[in-house]
């Protein structure tokens, strides 16, 4: 099994796999090819415990976030976060993934897709947070231009 930090993540993916895998995916998804449940959302006082699990016939997995705003002040990331993925027939663990760069990915990959054929730009309301970054750089992917 392996973990793949944010850095590693950022140099084993080419720009065009996460917006190839998110378009295969959201294919799978919309044939009932795979499951994906409501996110589970557990709260205890001011912080959060989000689970987001999927299986499909090859693979499966879960996201689990951890959101504590307290962690603002103490100079740490608010969410942190992990996905583990496993092989689909054994259930043997294949990797585990740092939650926030895969996010990233995933959120530059599907503003890629909603260019389609044919778009040069797309408007994306929000600040220089960075998954806003990574669409930035996700949809050179498309020979797009990116307005804000």
């Amino acid at each position: 099994m392996r973990y793949l930090s944010a850095q590693d993540l950022d140099g084993l993916v080419a720009p065009a796999m996460p917006v190839d895998a998110i378009e295969l995916a959201l294919r799978d998804f919309a044939q009932g090819k795979v499951t994906v449940p409501t996110r589970q959302h557990l709260d205890c006082g001011d912080k959060t415990l989000l689970s987001m699990p999927v299986i499909g016939a090859t693979a499966f997995g879960v996201k689990l976030v951890s959101v504590v705003p307290g962690n603002a002040s103490r100079g740490l990331p608010v969410t942190n976060g992990l996905m583990m993925l496993s092989e689909g027939q054994t259930g043997l663990p294949l990797a585990v993934l740092n939650a926030a760069a895969l996010t990233a990915l995933r959120t530059g990959a599907v503003g890629a897709l909603a260019l389609g054929p044919g778009k040069r730009s797309l408007h994306v309301p929000c600040g220089p947070s960075e998954p806003c970054v990574s669409l930035r750089a996700r949809t050179r992917t498309r020979s797009a231009s990116l307005k804000r």
